[in-house]
């Protein structure tokens, strides 16, 4: 007696994706119009298979399809390594670059001194040096940043202290 699995197959769906500013498409991307801020891409959807969340690579611009548990992976355009874990900040961190694809959080007693690049930044504690941040930067009102911010938009509550050179809506 053989039993039949009852999973429904796969099933291809195109996934409408607006652009960054800066990002090119990716090459195994389907062609839209041209001057067009959005890519289309191909995505296989199943009950077996979790949806793939999209990244942009802040080295290069890229594009690319991760699976929503990965922590790290090789940018397809241009190799480099790309981390992709969320970080909570609760100390003292100093580095060179702190640089993550996903979103950073300083905690009230946290204190960072370094250059960082994330997808999104929110600063309850002490932020010195440089942000370039892809989406949006959150000062709260115990947090302090000094150095300068590169992001498309920015939110400082009442009672934060902000010093630094800002540029919105720039490149970032």
């Amino acid at each position: 007696m053989s039993v039949a699995s009852t999973s429904a197959p796969p099933r291809q769906v195109t996934l409408r994706i607006p652009l960054p500013t800066g990002a090119r498409r990716s090459a195994d991307a389907e062609p839209t119009q041209e001057g067009s801020e959005t890519v289309d891409v191909p995505t296989v959807v199943s009950k077996r298979m979790p949806t793939l969340k999209v990244i942009t690579c802040p080295y290069c611009g890229g594009l690319d399809q991760v699976s929503p548990k990965a922590m790290s992976i090789f940018c397809k355009h241009c190799r480099k390594r790309l981390i992709l874990e969320n970080y909570k900040i609760t100390s003292y961190y100093a580095v060179r670059e702190f640089f993550t694809c996903g979103d950073v959080v300083v905690e009230k007693k946290g204190q960072v001194v370094a250059s960082i690049r994330a997808a999104t930044l929110i600063v309850k504690g002490n932020v010195q040096g440089r942000a370039i941040i892809r989406g949006p930067v959150r000062v709260a009102k115990s947090g302090v940043f000094r150095g300068e911010i590169n992001s498309p938009s920015l939110h400082v509550e009442p009672g934060a202290v902000v010093d630094a050179l800002v540029n919105i809506g720039g490149n970032a």
